[in-house]
């Protein structure tokens, strides 16, 4: 059996998925994409005692979201190396049909899980300078940061969707087979369709 980790993994229980929706375990997870790591290289990298990382490394693990690759006999202790499952993870949308206030709070846990270890990839990215703030797009290391509205009719939304889709797909395709120069980029994004909510009524 290879240990290369497969492709794509669809997530079609709410445990795994619950599993997946926190900062740190996302960061765990993009730690061992490229190589498998021990329990105390990643507490390492993350700058957590071994000790309380031993949790979240075995909840991925139960949930086969990473698994052992090798183990190795240190000092008479059986020590595990871990990697990935897959490249990359899908979420099968039926498993969020939650009551209303279920789903917001589930909401607001994988919004932290996603935006807040952006912001962290970015920051550490920018104090090693792998981020030049002074460079513009397309320079290979500027930061591409921007919020915008459009207005399109649904035709339109679609195609868009679509589009972007299909750049999506092709830009999680180059992990599969990185060359030996290719810096790390990460993606993260929001598109969705906008409905403010209505401005109080003013007081007479």
């Amino acid at each position: 059996m290879s240990n290369d980790p497969i492709p794509e993994l669809m997530i079609t229980d709410l445990e795994t998925h619950k599993a997946l929706v926190n900062p740190l375990r996302i960061r765990l997870l993009e730690l061992l994409v490229d190589e498998a790591q021990t329990v105390k290289q990643l507490a390492a990298a993350v700058d957590v005692e071994p000790v309380k990382l031993y949790y979240h490394v075995n909840l991925l693990e139960k949930n086969g979201l990473i698994r052992v690759v090798d183990t190795q006999v240190v000092s008479g202790i059986i020590e595990k190396w871990y990697r990935v499952t897959a490249f990359n993870y899908r979420i099968d949308r039926t498993i969020l049909s939650l009551q209303e206030d279920e789903q917001q709070a589930y909401l607001d846990e994988i919004f932290a899980s996603i935006f807040e270890g952006t912001i962290e990839l970015i920051r550490h990215s920018t104090a090693v300078a792998t981020i030049n703030l002074q460079k513009n797009p397309p320079h290979p290391h500027s930061l591409h940061l921007t919020r915008s509205r459009g207005y399109l009719s649904e035709t339109q939304a679609r195609a868009f969707y679509e589009k972007l889709h299909a750049l999506i797909l092709e830009f999680e395709g180059s992990i599969d087979a990185p060359g030996e120069s290719d810096g790390k980029y990460v993606l993260t994004m929001a598109l969705f369709p906008e409905k403010r909510p209505s401005s109080p009524p003013e007081e007479p």
